[in-house]
C-alpha cells in the first residue's frame, strides 16, 4: 500500500471516529481530544495527518471531503464557507455529546468516571 493511501485511510478512519464520538465517547474525553487537536494545530500550524496527505499546512481534509461529497449531490460549497462551518464543528460535538449523554445516561462504550 502506498504511503499516501495509508495516510488517507488512517485519516478517514480517525475522522469517522471523531464525527461519531458524541455517541460512544464520554464528553470529557471528547474535550480532551479537542484540546490535544488544537495543541497540535498551535505547535505545527496545522494537522500532521493533513500535511502528510497533501504536503500543505493550509489544507483541510474535512473541507475537501465536504466539497467532494457536495459535488456528488450537485451542491457547490466554497472552501471559505466550509472552513467557517468547520470552525464551529468542535463546539457542536460538545453540545451534541452533552445533550445525548445527559438525556440517555452516558456514552455507549467509553465512560470516564471523574468529575462526578
Amino acid at each position: 500500500m502506498k504511503k499516501n493511501t495509508l495516510v488517507a485511510t488512517l485519516h478517514s478512519l480517525i475522522m469517522i471516529l471523531a464525527y461519531t464520538s458524541p455517541f460512544w465517547l464520554d464528553w470529557k474525553l471528547i474535550i480532551a481530544a479537542l484540546v490535544l487537536y488544537y495543541i497540535q494545530i498551535w505547535i505545527f500550524g496545522g494537522c500532521v495527518l493533513t500535511y502528510a496527505q497533501y504536503s500543505k499546512w493550509n489544507e483541510t481534509f474535512s473541507g475537501r471531503s465536504i466539497i467532494w461529497l457536495g459535488e456528488r449531490f450537485g451542491l457547490r460549497f466554497s472552501m471559505k464557507g466550509v472552513k467557517h462551518f468547520l470552525d464551529w464543528l468542535p463546539l457542536a460535538y460538545i453540545i451534541i455529546a452533552l445533550t445525548y449523554q445527559l438525556l440517555f445516561h452516558g456514552p455507549i462504550f467509553f465512560k470516564l468516571n471523574i468529575f462526578r
